[in-house]
């Protein structure tokens, strides 16, 4: 699986790199702003992004609806700080898009991931 890593911390983005390359995940970029998320995403067609929900030139929602606006088919894991899992799956009520809570585990963030890529199958 070639997948998207965005998230502003490094911290984050190498915790997730590591736990999904010990699954064989191909990590083939990794954004720290939502317009690199963007940009990259529709470039490098991951077949699914890991995506944090507060960036610093925007939210991870808007990222997703840029997306799917722009006609981009979407699987999408959006880390979320703890309490905000629920408040984002409100407003993005989308198939593909599942939530994780901080901080997180590497179980909890593979059965994400697998919740994620058994969507339309």
């Amino acid at each position: 699986m070639k997948v998207l890593v965005v998230n502003d911390s490094m911290y984050i983005r190498s915790l997730v790199k590591f736990i999904l390359e010990k699954h064989d995940h191909k990590i083939i970029g990794e954004a720290s702003t939502g317009e690199q998320a963007i940009d990259m995403y529709i470039e490098l067609e991951p077949d699914y992004v890991v995506l944090d929900d507060i960036l610093p030139d925007m939210k991870g929602e808007e990222v997703v609806h840029a997306l799917i606006k722009g006609g981009e088919s979407l699987k999408a894991l959006m880390v979320c700080e703890p309490g905000q899992g629920i408040v984002q799956k409100l407003i993005l009520d989308f198939a593909s898009i599942e939530f994780i809570e901080k901080p997180f585990n590497a179980i909890s963030l593979m059965k994400a991931v697998n919740k994620v890529l058994n969507v339309n199958v």
